[in-house]
């Protein structure tokens, strides 16, 4: 299975639609356990779905399941994201389920721009890797990386 991801940091849905479309994106995975954005309110989740949906593209919330800011404190470590027990929760497993089970090309979104700092590129990732998926990520500039290329010092 191919799984893209995205984030859209501070670009408009327009923008972030353009990555999307250019690589033939068929469902949008919002997995931001928040969904909510102050400074981008067509990221909000009601709005972003209307956005999705208007624009021919699925639009699925894995947030719950795959978000990088549970509120479970069994899944913290001393109040910070413990992502080895993310990752081994059965939530995190449902979530993982739903997206395999997914048809075409879906595409992670999360607010952070590029993979490297953000739980898209380092909690979900190497789980859809270790289960033999290919992921890419679309960088702000609308290129698209495999997994684990380097550039510019940066490893995702």
């Amino acid at each position: 299975m191919k799984v893209l991801t995205v984030g859209y940091g501070n670009q408009s849905w327009e923008r972030t639609l353009a990555r999307l479309t250019a690589h033939s994106v068929t469902h949008l995975v919002d997995v931001r356990t928040n969904p909510f954005s102050r400074h981008s309110p067509d990221f909000r989740r009601d709005t972003l779905r209307s956005l999705a949906e208007a624009a021919g593209l699925a639009y699925v919330f894995l947030g719950r399941e795959l978000g990088g800011k549970p509120n479970d404190p069994a899944l913290q470590t001393d109040g910070r994201p413990d992502y080895e027990k993310i990752r081994a929760s059965s939530v995190f497993a449902e979530g993982v389920a739903v997206l395999e089970g997914l048809p075409g090309v879906p595409c992670l979104l999360c607010g952070c721009l590029s993979p490297d700092s953000c739980h898209r590129g380092r909690l979900v990732t190497p789980v859809l890797v270790e289960r033999g998926h290919e992921v890419w990520h679309i960088m702000g500039d609308g290129t698209v990386l495999p997994h684990g290329h380097k550039e510019q010092g940066q490893l995702f």
